[in-house]
């Protein structure tokens, strides 16, 4: 790792300390973290029902967690379904990056929680050193960002993005979804001190108060950036676009799209309703912008889907 700083084009960053060894470790600060908060056993059951819903792979109401919470022994003796957002239990999971806050499209004042299978299952023992290289970006990402906070100082929602001039905050985490992003372009891209941070992730359109279609602005920097030996431009594009068509999806979660039966395979069993909906979403998305410039250790893209979801 680079001893020195980025000046380039205004991004001046810190100088980074010396890379700790992925082979040998967890990094010291970010398993010590996980150990003060899975250590708390309300933590632990909100996390332990996280990774058992986490296996269907679909966004998640905060209700729902908390209703199969109920299951397990720190909230056994409750007679309803806790609050989680009283003790900040999402908010601990998103500083782990076991999961991301998205917001609902047709009520984007509500969030999902999206939890991230891969770090969940490493968050059972996170003293050992992380055998999937998306968790191992993952964490690379918050030691070189320093994400986690305070466990006492509640939620941080730095990032978030307005919906429009008037309204309230987007319940959208920037930090642990950026963290996401990066994780799932990591056998892609190479990077020494990545910073990911999106200047929009909201509904294109609020027709009659809706939000409706989606746009993600933003740009990763670095201190240095390589695209990956057998990995083009146009492949980390691909990537990129597969990845923003998943959250779009999931903003979506449960909503119709346009023409979506021209998607749906009826006879294939295995070619279901999310499918033809991915497949909607992609063919009604685009990049009005992709400028990977690894000269300047950037990358800035917006890429659009039109408004083709329904109530």
């Amino acid at each position: 790792m680079s001893d020195e700083g980025l000046t380039d084009g205004g991004n001046d960053r810190e100088p980074t300390e010396q890379v700790w060894n992925l082979n040998s470790e967890a990094p010291q600060e970010f398993r010590n973290k996980a150990w003060r908060l899975l250590g708390q056993t309300r933590k632990r059951d909100v996390f332990m029902t996280v990774r058992e819903l986490a296996d269907s792979e679909e966004p998640l109401q905060g209700a729902s967690i908390a209703r199969a919470a109920m299951d397990r022994p720190h909230f056994a003796s409750m007679s309803t379904a806790p609050d989680l957002s009283d003790n900040g239990d999402l908010d601990a999971l998103c500083d782990l990056l076991a999961g991301y806050r998205i917001p609902r499209l047709a009520r984007p004042e509500h969030w999902y929680f999206v939890p991230f299978k891969s770090m969940c299952n490493y968050l059972v023992n996170p003293f050992h050193h992380p055998q999937s290289e998306k968790v191992q970006a993952a964490i690379e990402y918050v030691r070189t960002n320093q994400l986690c906070t305070n466990p006492e100082s509640g939620p941080s929602h730095d990032g978030g993005n307005e919906t429009d001039a008037e309204s309230d905050l987007v319940p959208f985490d920037a930090r642990s979804t950026a963290a996401h992003t990066y994780a799932q372009l990591s056998e892609h891209l190479r990077c020494t001190a990545p910073k990911l941070t999106f200047s929009e992730f909201r509904p294109d359109d609020f027709g009659a108060g809706v939000g409706k279609g989606l746009v993600i602005e933003g740009s990763l920097i670095a201190e240095s950036m390589e695209i990956a030996p057998d990995c083009s431009d146009f492949q980390l594009k691909e990537k990129l676009d597969e990845v923003f068509t998943k959250y779009a999806e999931q903003v979506a979660h449960g909503k119709q799209v346009f023409r979506v039966g021209l998607y749906q395979d009826e006879d294939d069993d295995e070619h279901d309703k999310k499918d033809a909906r991915l497949e909607a979403i992609s063919d009604n998305s685009s990049f009005e912008e992709f400028d990977p410039n690894l000269g300047r250790n950037d990358i800035t893209f917006r890429w659009v889907v039109q408004t083709i979801f329904i109530e």
